[in-house]
């Protein structure tokens, strides 16, 4: 049996790019994975929930690139 390996908040930055507060809406409205309580002061995010979730993010359509870059201008 291979034992789940928990990543700390840096780990979960650096993998998705995602600031602390914005992992923690996501989580809130269950659009990512929840963390999990390792002591009374440590919580962490299991590897594989992490990049089942990257791997589910649809790429970005080029068109809906350019459009979003002409509504800037």
């Amino acid at each position: 049996m291979i034992t789940p390996e928990i990543l700390r908040f840096a780990a979960v930055k650096q993998a998705t790019g995602l600031s602390r507060t914005t992992v923690w809406r996501l989580e809130r409205t269950g659009l990512f994975p929840r963390r999990r309580q390792i002591t009374p002061n440590t919580v962490g995010w299991l590897r594989q929930e992490i990049s089942d979730w990257i791997a589910s993010r649809e790429p970005i359509d080029s068109k809906i690139l350019a459009v979003q870059k002409t509504q800037r201008a």
